[in-house]
């Protein structure tokens, strides 16, 4: 049975996430985040995608994307694709790095936007990382439906450097997750 193809249309918005085999840690140190982001970069300067959100942790990653052509799974095929073969050849391994097929729900609203915004920026503090976002060095919020109001953009985008957090303080207050969706047929 063939796999249902993914809903990407031209300007479209998603939430692509995914983690590794077995919570494995995929992720061990700067250099593997920092491939990670160039890869990213790399699709974003060829103008494939918009990357308006992220946050990397080691087991898993978290993106908020815009689609500027019909090609995301191919997109991300290519990064994740890079990045799987990267990590392996440094450590002398083989086999899969990442659970599967990256995941990724389609972002149908700008209410929806903002707390997807929201909830990447807090996937630090709900895995007990830091106690405010702003703590975490590998996020970035660039995308104009800031996560929190009067917050600012807190990197140009992914790249390599792309690890300069941000100077104001969140209040603490408990975030919404973003809604479930049921996966479409």
């Amino acid at each position: 049975m063939g796999r249902t193809p993914r809903h990407d249309g031209p300007g479209e918005w998603h939430h692509v996430m995914n983690r590794g085999i077995a919570r494995r840690t995929v992720f061990e140190n700067r250099r593997d985040v920092r491939f990670f982001l160039s890869r990213l970069a790399r699709a974003v300067r060829a103008g494939w995608i918009e990357v308006h959100a992220y946050c990397v942790m080691t087991t898993q990653f978290q993106l908020l994307v815009h689609s500027k052509d019909p090609r995301l799974s191919r997109t991300m095929q290519r990064v994740l694709n890079d990045d799987v073969r990267w990590f392996n050849r440094g450590r002398k391994r083989d086999g899969p790095l990442f659970r599967g097929r990256f995941r990724s729900q389609p972002v149908d609203s700008l209410e929806y936007r903002r707390r997807l915004v929201r909830y990447i920026d807090d996937n630090p503090v709900l895995a007990r990382l830091v106690p405010v976002p702003s703590l975490f060095p590998l996020l970035a919020n660039v995308s104009e439906t800031p996560s929190h109001p009067g917050s600012r953009a807190r990197c140009a985008g992914p790249s390599p450097r792309g690890y300069r957090g941000s100077a104001e303080q969140r209040d603490g207050a408990p975030r919404d997750r973003p809604p479930s969706t049921q996966p479409r047929a």
